[in-house]
């Protein structure tokens, strides 16, 4: 549809401002359709423009996060830093410190081993701590041949094959042994610390002097009875370390050769019942105490001294005992026991005799082992020893294996009688 000026009717063309005729400033008539439709456009709201460099933006923002994060680092490790300086100078004073005391710690326990050690070797002597490592070397040995039962059952049965030269001692050196019985030989070597003992077969054993210490310290005295044999170079020993030997104990007694020491396996008491081997209703009960130079029946004791056999053999005869110089010997010795060590059936043991006795057998007496426990065999001498009562260390033992036949004490009868 065309438009024309209201003014001068001249026709105008579309969307005309003027009227280029008479200048006439032509308003624009909007159709209500049109007004409405361009109202609507006009309320709908424009979307929003895409940014269009999302890629930049990106990146310029991980930009910013790393410069901010790489901030915060440098401040961080800077702290980081003085701290770590000041952790590493205190820790290197630390650890000089722990280290002066882990030092003088160790030094002070070096000292202390070493007191230990010296205040350990001054309470016991070498062959002492030899006997104490050999005991605890053996002690397994001895439980599966002799059924002991403890510590006290070793140290006697130790104490026993010594006295018996069951097991016999050499010494190499001041602190080396070599130690023999019927299975063998071990070495013994005693060092500062410890005790070691090496067998045939290659078994060795180190055992702590402390441990040995705690093990035997209640039997110090047997233990220190034993060196007596080692001392004196040999088992067959007949004195204690601390004692005069028999030579030099003698007394003006015509026929005296010194005194004669008991084994250290036999020195005690011990109970029994009168021939219990061959009378099974026997009840008579025996207490013999043997010390070291005595023997104690009842409410006698005998004082057990060497006699010279040449003496016994050539002097003491029925004319001597009656002349004035036996009857006055006979008053000497009233107490005293003319003593002779006998080895018989692989057993050594000792008779007496009155000292100028002629006629009748001799009291014998031998240290054993039965059923595990130490005992002494007693019996008479005539040509040989023949065993007729088994002593033990208890009443209680005693009455428990009262009347008992054992078939080894018949054996050993044999022996001696074939010797």
């Amino acid at each position: 549809m065309k438009n024309f000026c209201p003014k001068c009717g001249n026709s105008l063309k579309p969307n005309a401002k003027f009227c280029p005729k008479c200048g006439t400033k032509i308003e624009s008539k909007v159709s209500p359709r049109q007004n409405i439709t361009e109202q609507v456009v006009q309320q709908v709201p424009k979307k929003p423009k895409k940014f269009k460099n999302y890629k930049a933006f990106i990146i310029a923002m991980a930009v910013i996060i790393v410069a901010i994060a790489g901030g915060f680092g440098f401040v961080i490790y800077q702290k980081n830093s003085q701290a770590s300086k000041a952790t590493s100078v205190l820790t290197h004073k630390s650890n000089k410190a722990a280290t002066k005391k882990t030092n003088n710690a160790a030094q002070s326990a070096a000292q202390s081993d070493n007191q230990s050690a010296s205040q350990n070797d001054s309470n016991y002597s070498i062959d002492e701590w030899m006997l104490m490592g050999y005991m605890a070397y053996a002690h397994d040995n001895y439980v599966e041949s002799r059924h002991i039962s403890g510590t006290s059952d070793l140290v006697e049965d130790v104490g026993e094959d010594i006295a018996n030269s069951d097991l016999k001692v050499d010494k190499n050196s001041d602190t080396s042994y070599t130690l023999t019985n019927k299975f063998g030989s071990v070495d013994v070597d005693v060092d500062s610390n410890d005790v070691k003992v090496k067998a045939d077969n290659g078994d060795e054993v180190t055992t702590d002097k402390d441990k040995l210490e705690d093990t035997f310290s209640s039997y110090k005295g047997q233990i220190q009875k034993m060196t007596s044999y080692i001392k004196s170079g040999n088992s067959d020993s007949k004195e204690d370390n601390n004692e005069n030997t028999a030579s030099e104990s003698k007394s003006s007694i015509p026929g005296d050769e010194g005194m004669f020491t008991v084994p250290t396996a036999m020195q005690g008491t011990w109970y029994g019942y009168s021939m219990s081997l061959q009378v099974k209703d026997s009840n008579a009960s025996v207490e013999e105490t043997f010390g070291k130079h005595t023997v104690s029946s009842g409410k006698t004791t005998t004082e057990l001294r060497l006699q010279s056999a040449k003496y016994s053999r050539d002097t003491v005869t029925r004319d001597y005992v009656d002349s004035q110089e036996g009857k006055q010997v006979g008053k000497e010795t009233e107490n005293i026991g003319a003593t002779y060590p006998i080895s018989s059936g692989g057993i050594k043991g000792f008779s007496i005799k009155g000292w100028l006795q002629i006629d009748g057998g001799h009291q014998y007496y031998a240290p054993y082992t039965l059923k595990g426990q130490p005992v002494v065999l007693s019996g008479q001498v005539q040509n040989y020893p023949e065993i007729r009562e088994v002593l033990w260390k208890s009443p209680e033992l005693a009455k428990e294996y009262k009347n008992t036949k054992f078939p080894e004490i018949d054996e050993l009868n044999k022996k001696f009688a074939e010797n």
